[in-house]
């Protein structure tokens, strides 16, 4: 799990990658992804994501596409849908109503 927080920022990241990283299969770390966090590899990835997007919005002045390469999701346009999905408002409405 440090490592994904470590590298959530390379779009490159997933189950595969990271499963060769610590030289075990994809299925068995899906499996233990799933047994420790009650997420699978995606869910616990995106959530790490938007996190991280949360805090920028918040601290930083970045443009949403600018946090979106930040944290590894580089589409401008699917970073925008997955925020509002997971956040449940746009990056702007969020942005303006923070305290």
């Amino acid at each position: 799990m440090a490592y994904l927080e470590e590298n959530m920022g390379n779009a490159e990241v997933g189950l595969s990658s990271t499963a060769a990283a610590f030289y075990v299969s994809s299925g068995h770390l899906g499996r233990l992804m799933k047994k420790e966090t009650g997420q699978t590899f995606v869910e616990y990835m995106t959530q790490l994501r938007m996190r991280k997007a949360e805090t920028l919005l918040k601290q930083t002045d970045l443009k949403g596409y600018e946090i979106g390469q930040q944290v590894g999701i580089p589409d401008p346009h699917y970073f925008s849908v997955l925020f509002k999905k997971h956040i449940g408002r746009s990056m702007n409405e969020y942005r303006n109503v923070k305290t």
